[in-house]
C-alpha cells in the first residue's frame, strides 16, 4: 500500500498556505444523518457539491474507540522507534516530510469487500494486543462510511430530482456506548448512475495509522518543536472518499503519563494540522474537531473533553468517476506549527473502487 494515505497522496494543486480559518465545515450529528430530514438533505447535498468535506459528530463510542486505538498504536510505534530504525519487512514504514524536517511512521492494513484484513505480521510479536486494540475503531469507521455513502447517494438523488428524502427506516445495526443513537440504514431513491454506497460496500479500504514526529537525529526520534513548513502540500486524494480521525498528545508514551498525554484545548490553535481548502481559497483547520479537545489533565477541575469526530473528504475519483453526483474533491494540506512538544496520531481510510468497477 502506498504510504501516502491518511492524508493519502493525490494530485498537487497548490502550495499549502496557512490562513486564519474563519468558519468550520458542515457538522452533522449521527442522529441527523440517520433521520435525513429535509434540512439535513439540503445541507449534506450542498456541502458535498460545494466543499467536498463533512464532519460527523456525536457518535456513540467513537471517542473512546479512537483514542484507545491511536494511543495503543502510538505507544507501539514509539517503543519500536527506540529499538530499531529504518524501513524493513519487520516493522513500520518510515518516511520523511517537510524537506526532511519531519518523520511519519506508518502501519498499513486494508479491508476489502467488507472483510477486515490483519495488521502486518510483525505487529503480533512487537506489539501484542494491538490488533484487538485497533479492531473496534476500524469496524466502526467502516460502518460509518457505509451509512454516510448511502446518505450521500440519497441527498444527491433528492437534490437532482427536487424531491424530499425518505426518512431512516429499519432496525438498529449497531449500538455503542450511551447517550446517543445507533447506526441503521437510510432509505434512498435509486441513483442515476453508480452509487457511492456500492463503492464503499464492495471497494478496497486502504487503512493507515500514522505517527508524525520531528526527523530523527542520530537514530533518536524527537517530537516537533518550532515552526515547520507544510508537511503535505495542498492536494486532492486519488480515491473516492477519505475518512480520518486524529489524536494529539505529548510525545511520551501514554502509559508513562498520568494524564494520558493530553494537550490542553489552547494547544490545538498553535499545532494546526489538517487544513481543508474551500472554493474561494479560504482554509479551514480540522484537527481540533476530528481529535476532540482533550481538556485539562485527568483529575483537574478543567472542562471535560469534547467528543472526537470523523472527517470525511471527497476524493478526485468520486468527482471524476461519479459525474452524475457532481461532487467536489476537497483540496487539503497538512501544516505543522509550533507549540508544546507533541506527536500527531492519525487513523485514515481511503476508499478505492473494486477491481471490476466500470469507468465511463
Amino acid at each position: 500500500l502506498a504510504a501516502a494515505a491518511a492524508e493519502l497522496g493525490g494530485s498537487s494543486t497548490a502550495s499549502a498556505q496557512h490562513r486564519a480559518p474563519r468558519r468550520k465545515l458542515l457538522r452533522l450529528r449521527l442522529g441527523e444523518l440517520q433521520a435525513m430530514g429535509a434540512s439535513t438533505q439540503a445541507s449534506l447535498g450542498r456541502a458535498l457539491r460545494t466543499e467536498g468535506a463533512v464532519l460527523l459528530t456525536d457518535i456513540p463510542g467513537f471517542t473512546s474507540a479512537s483514542r484507545s486505538a491511536l494511543d495503543s498504536m502510538g505507544d507501539c510505534l514509539g517503543s519500536f522507534a527506540t529499538r530499531r530504525g529504518g524501513n524493513d519487512a519487520s516493522g513500520p514504514v518510515r518516511s520523511t516530510l517537510a524537506g526532511g524536517k519531519a518523520e511519519r511512521w506508518t502501519v498499513a492494513a486494508q479491508t476489502e469487500g467488507g472483510a477486515q484484513g490483519p495488521l502486518p505480521a510483525w505487529v503480533a510479536e512487537a506489539c501484542p494486543g494491538l490488533e484487538a486494540a485497533t479492531s473496534s475503531l476500524r469496524g466502526l469507521v467502516g460502518l460509518l462510511l457505509s451509512l454516510f455513502a448511502r446518505s450521500a447517494d440519497a441527498a444527491s438523488v433528492a437534490i437532482s430530482a427536487s424531491a424530499p428524502l425518505a426518512h431512516a427506516v429499519g432496525p438498529p445495526s449497531l449500538r455503542a456506548g450511551s447517550g446517543g443513537g445507533a447506526l441503521h440504514r437510510v432509505s434512498a431513491p435509486e441513483p442515476q448512475g453508480p452509487s457511492l454506497e456500492d463503492v464503499v460496500r464492495r471497494g478496497n479500504h486502504l487503512e493507515h495509522f500514522h505517527r508524525y514526529l520531528q526527523a530523527a537525529a542520530a537514530g533518536t526520534a524527537r517530537p516537533f518543536g518550532g515552526s515547520q513548513p507544510a508537511a503535505l502540500r495542498m492536494h486532492t486524494d486519488a480515491g473516492m472518499l477519505q475518512a480520518l480521525t486524529v489524536r494529539w498528545r505529548r510525545a511520551l508514551a501514554s502509559s508513562q503519563l498520568g494524564d494520558g498525554g493530553n494537550l490542553g484545548a489552547d494547544a490545538h490553535a498553535d499545532l494546526l494540522g489538517l487544513e481543508v481548502q474551500l472554493p474561494g481559497g479560504e482554509t479551514v483547520a480540522t484537527d481540533a474537531d476530528t481529535g476532540g479537545t482533550p481538556g485539562e489533565a485527568a483529575g483537574s477541575s478543567g472542562a471535560p473533553a469534547e467528543e472526537a469526530g470523523l472527517l470525511i473528504l471527497v476524493g478526485q475519483g468520486a468527482e471524476e468517476w461519479l459525474p452524475h453526483q457532481r461532487l467536489r474533491a476537497a483540496p487539503h494540506a497538512l501544516a505543522l506549527g509550533g507549540g508544546p512538544e507533541f506527536e500527531r496520531l492519525v487513523y485514515g481510510v481511503m476508499i478505492l473502487p473494486p477491481d471490476d468497477w466500470p469507468i465511463h
